[in-house]
């Protein structure tokens, strides 16, 4: 399994930044409202989280009636991935200004987070009816389709996104995602190319346009992209994975198992490095060692039925037809009937434990 990487921009839509006053508050209180509240924008746009979060609380203590205020606090909650008390303060921003968008989405975006993505979507469909040509909501609104695999879906709100703003890399790295899950793999070479165009220092949309050209068979030009991908970020695990994966297409399993064994180091729960690891080790008839990575791999995936359908071709390997069988049988019930084994050698596993082979 190939695994592909998304890119998220940091909030939906940029608030006006007017941090409101009260007629009725005292005038002192309104002001020192205000400059607590323009100092924890300050600290918001350096990327102080945590400063700007104080700043904002001292300023709402004083005016909580500032739209503004709750809506910059809760855009840093979300960055500090503080989701629930992020939600919390778009709900009070909606409360005092129920017709901006911004609010909205970026409730989305933090129910999205948490995976509410039929929530999120009712967001982001709310952000679009009070702005129709709010690209960002669309793009997350895409997101959250994705999520829920529905693709077409996700592909509508894409295309609309890019539409409005057509110089959104993540836009098109996210239909290029959507476009590889559809199986329309050139058109999804496309949007990785335009992504790159628009940032070509993104590892992301190099890593996604490998993963599409390894679908295509050009394994060659795929590892090129990865390379591409790491020497952009070399923590990338999930690159070093997908280079193994091409390299072991071209039957370059020693190669192969150097970038697993690097992904792992990077990642050592990744789960989808283990098992193609120990496919490499079988395709070296190293069936005992590739026997512990499938099955440390299901340790941290115990729902992938590609480990055991391989646990049981290893057994098969050494011998132990029952575990073999066991093993291929609970990949068939955890795939389904649509389930179609890399390695499928159940009849023979069979034929040897009733003496027939």
């Amino acid at each position: 399994m190939m695994q592909l990487k998304k890119i998220y921009i940091i909030y939906c839509i940029t608030h006006l930044v007017i941090f409101s006053a009260v007629a009725q508050a005292d005038n002192s209180n309104i002001q020192k409202s205000k400059a607590y509240a323009s100092r924890g924008k300050f600290h918001y746009d350096h990327g102080r989280f945590d400063s700007a979060v104080l700043y904002f609380n001292a300023a709402l203590k004083l005016n909580a009636k500032d739209a503004a205020a709750f809506f910059y606090r809760g855009n840093a909650k979300e960055q500090l991935k503080r989701y629930d008390e992020a939600i919390a303060d778009f709900n009070e921003a909606i409360k005092l200004d129920p017709k901006d968008a911004s609010n909205y989405c970026n409730r989305g975006i933090a129910k999205t987070e948490l995976k509410q993505y039929d929530e999120a979507i009712a967001d982001f469909n709310a952000a679009i009816k009070a702005d129709p040509k709010s690209a960002s909501a669309y793009f997350y609104r895409g997101n959250a389709h994705d999520e829920l695999k529905k693709y077409s879906e996700a592909l509508t709100d894409y295309n609309m996104a890019i539409k409005l703003d057509g110089k959104n890399a993540a836009a098109y790295n996210h239909r290029g995602i959507t476009l590889i899950n559809l199986k329309k793999y050139k058109e999804a070479v496309n949007d990785f190319n335009e992504a790159i165009k628009l940032n070509p220092k993104n590892a992301a949309s190099y890593d996604n346009r490998g993963t599409a050209k390894f679908e295509l068979k050009e394994q060659a030009e795929a590892i090129k992209d990865f390379d591409a991908a790491i020497k952009l970020d070399p923590r990338n695990a999930k690159a070093y994975d997908n280079r193994g994966r091409a390299k072991d297409d071209l039957k370059k399993h020693k190669e192969a198992i150097a970038d697993y064994n690097q992904a792992l180091q990077l990642d050592p729960e990744n789960a989808n490095a283990l098992n193609n690891r120990g496919y490499a080790k079988a395709q070296l008839k190293d069936y005992k060692n590739a026997l512990k990575d499938f099955e440390q791999s299901i340790a941290f995936d115990a729902n992938n039925p590609i480990p055991f359908n391989n646990i049981g071709y290893a057994y098969y390997k050494l011998g132990d037809c029952k575990k073999a069988i066991a093993n291929y049988d609970k990949a068939t019930t955890l795939g389904g009937k649509d389930y179609t084994p890399h390695f499928l050698y159940r009849e023979d596993a069979v034929k040897v434990c009733n003496g027939k082979k």
